[in-house]
């Protein structure tokens, strides 16, 4: 009777190595989390997801509603830097604050930072009342010419944290205030077009 041979399986973890993924200097470069890979090429691009409020620490509105996304954009060592590659507010959260007998105005604004880096904001003007077809167009037109102006004045990281730590919703709810009243205004997603 012929014997069986015996396979040896390969432990692939085990060949692999552990990288440390660090977030950009604007969240002082920490630890996000660990990932592995075979070898430095091997995890360029990936793209790791945390909340705002994991790498910020801070447990507001923002941080806990908001997700990350940061693309590996570099190796040294076991370190993996990253980039921000966009963010977006979770739905639970955007279905809580859309109510009766308001109206949301909702847009997609494509903008290009002082540094030459093209997003797509994508902001929700909540209204405290019903409003007309008209003044929701006013309210867009608006809002995307701040949108545009803000963006234009300033470099990608200063853009960041403006746009995930409130104060451009809150610029966005100045404008548009002053066309009709306005409950409130959050911008949703956030996502990098292109970076140079």
């Amino acid at each position: 009777m012929a014997r069986k041979r015996t396979i040896k399986t390969k432990d692939k973890y085990k060949s692999k190595k552990w990288y440390e993924v660090i977030a950009p200097s604007m969240f002082e470069e920490k630890v996000i989390c660990e990932i592995p890979g075979v070898d430095d090429e091997s995890i360029i691009n990936n793209v790791v997801k945390t909340s705002l409020a994991d790498v910020t620490g801070k447990f507001d509105e923002n941080g806990l509603y908001t997700n990350i996304w940061f693309k590996v954009k570099s190796v040294k060592g076991n370190k993996a830097f990253t980039w921000i590659k966009g963010y977006a507010m979770i739905g639970s959260y955007i279905n809580t604050i859309v109510r009766r007998r308001r109206t949301t105005v909702d847009d997609v604004i494509e903008v290009k930072t002082k540094d030459n880096i093209s997003l797509r904001i994508k902001p929700i003007i909540i209204t405290a009342n019903k409003v007309s077809k008209s003044a929701q167009t006013s309210i867009r037109l608006a809002i995307r010419e701040t949108a545009k102006k803000i963006v234009g004045e300033k470099d990608f990281d200063d853009v960041m944290k403006t746009l995930m730590f409130g104060q451009f919703a809150n610029e966005l709810k100045n404008v548009a205030k002053k066309i009709v009243p306005i409950d409130k205004a959050v911008v949703r997603r956030v996502d990098v077009i292109s970076i140079k």
